[in-house]
Formats: structure tokens, C-alpha cells, sequence
């Protein structure tokens, strides 16, 4: 006689069994508690009826080899749900899978169990258009990347702010003798399907490699990240410069920037040169 089953717990092997259920309980939002019926063990109970609950059950053994069943958490922001996993004490495995309807990366508990993040695209994946600047845009513009830039250098170097404003300012200025009129380069605006201003693109050749373009500026507004927006940028300079007959394109990107290496990862860039230091 068949039964009508329904999913009703899962169950995690821990060694440590308090660092991996407080893992998942900061990463979903919820409290993990003592089972009474099961000493040592805790679990985190649904947050929506129906769901199943998540139990924590402590094991001598650790995992060996790759589990074959894993959980997967939606999240909204794709880049942010890995950065999330993270600050947890998790961990990213490299693996990511993009399709028409969305993300899927693989990510790890400290245990090193094996889970995905998912962002699902609410329709198509997002496609923007690349519009030149105007000068009122260009002036305001220049302004503020002296101003984000200056702060990148002090993230990156530890400079003062003050050095830093003077380097970010004559680069700047070396690069674009002319503002956006300098030959070669391409500041655009970059604007989603409603022509609505979503960021900035900045394309141009490369200083030092005849025959490269170069991403001198890629940012997109706060208030519209996390939406595929820079993945779809990105794919509109690569157009851009395939329209202009070039066939390689570069960027520079800093390392404590994780969320801009892990989209230009996923693009397909690869790493040319690494440029590190030490404080003594």
C-alpha cells in the first residue's frame, strides 16, 4: 500500500555541532535551540508552515567526499548572498552556473558542506544600452570618480587621503587631457530597458598594450545593484568593443574588491598579474 509521505526534517552531520547550526541560523534569519529529545543536537524550526525544519546532528566522523544531496537558498542579490556566506565563516567553491533564468553559485558551510545560492531572474536576464555622456553628466561625473577613486587607493594602499586625491586627480587627468572629448575614449551612461540611468562605463584603449581596450570605469548607482545590471554592462562593452574591431579587452581591478572579481570570474577574465604588499 503506498503512503503519502511529506518532507518533513533535514538533517546536517556536524562535528561541531553549536559553529555549523549558528552558521545557518545567521544565514536564515532564525534561532537555532536544544532538540530535548536528542541531546546534542539543535535545530532551527521552519519559518513558513509546511517547511521542513533543519537539524544539526553531531557525528565522530567527518564528511568524506562530496555529498549527494544539498539544500538550495534563493536570495534576491546573488553577490551579496556569497558575501553573506562568507562573513559567516563559509566559504565559495568556485563553482557558479549561469542560465537564462538565473544564478546558481556553490557555496560551503564551515564544515565544508556543500549547498547552492540561487538568484532567479523575474523575467529575461536584464539587457542595458551604452549612451555617450553629455557634458553636464561628464562634469558631475568627474567629481565624484576623483572622489571614489581617492577612496579606492586608501582601501588598497593605506595612503593618506590626502596623497590619495592628489594621485587619483592627475591620473585622471593624464588619461582625460580633453574630459570626454580626449581621442579614443568612451565614457558612457549605461541605461537599463526603461532608459533609466543605471551607471557609468568608461572604455578606452590600453596605455601600454596597442590593439587592447581597457575598462577604465565600470559603476553602477547603489539603488540599482543586484539586479544583473553590471553582468549586463559588461557584456555591453565587450559588444562595443567587438563593434569597434578590437578583440581583447582588460580591466584592473583591486583585491579587496571580492564582488567585482567574483563577476569578472564568471565573465571569463583571467588573471594577468598580481601586484601585493606587506606592511613592515
Amino acid at each position: 500500500m503506498a503512503i503519502a509521505a511529506r518532507l518533513w526534517g533535514i538533517t546536517i552531520d556536524c562535528i561541531d555541532v553549536p559553529t555549523v547550526a549558528a552558521f545557518w541560523a545567521r544565514l536564515l534569519g532564525a534561532d537555532a535551540v536544544p532538540d530535548e529529545d536528542l541531546p546534542g543536537w539543535l535545530r532551527i524550526e521552519p519559518s513558513q508552515s509546511g517547511a521542513p525544519r533543519l537539524n544539526f546532528q553531531p557525528v565522530a566522523e567527518p564528511k568524506q567526499g562530496k555529498v549527494r544531496i544539498h539544500l538550495d537558498l534563493r536570495v534576491d542579490d546573488i553577490d551579496a548572498g556569497i558575501a553573506t556566506v562568507r562573513e559567516l565563516g563559509g566559504a565559495t567553491t568556485g563553482e557558479r552556473h549561469d542560465h537564462d533564468a538565473g544564478v546558481v553559485v556553490v557555496v560551503a558551510d564551515p564544515e565544508e558542506h556543500e549547498f547552492c545560492i540561487v538568484q532567479l531572474y523575474e523575467s529575461a536576464p536584464p539587457v542595458v544600452r551604452l549612451r555617450e555622456m553629455t557634458d553636464a553628466e561628464y562634469d558631475a561625473w568627474e567629481s565624484e570618480a576623483i572622489g571614489y577613486y581617492t577612496q579606492d587607493i586608501v582601501d588598497a594602499t593605506a595612503e593618506s587621503p590626502q596623497t590619495a586625491a592628489v594621485r587619483a586627480e592627475q591620473q585622471l587627468r593624464e588619461l582625460l587631457p580633453d574630459g570626454r572629448q580626449t581621442p579614443g575614449m568612451h565614457l558612457y551612461r549605461v541605461l537599463d530597458a526603461d532608459e533609466t540611468p543605471v551607471g557609468i562605463l568608461w572604455l578606452g584603449p590600453h596605455r601600454r598594450r596597442p590593439g587592447v581596450a581597457f575598462v577604465y570605469d565600470i559603476t553602477l548607482d547603489e539603488e540599482h545593484r543586484g539586479r544583473g545590471l553590471g553582468r549586463a554592462a559588461m557584456l555591453a562593452a565587450e559588444q562595443a568593443v567587438r563593434d569597434s574591431g578590437t578583440h581583447t579587452i582588460g580591466l584592473n581591478v583591486f583585491g579587496f574588491n571580492d564582488r567585482a572579481r567574483r563577476l569578472y570570474d564568471s565573465l571569463g577574465y583571467r588573471v594577468e598579474a598580481t601586484q601585493m604588499t606587506k606592511d613592515l
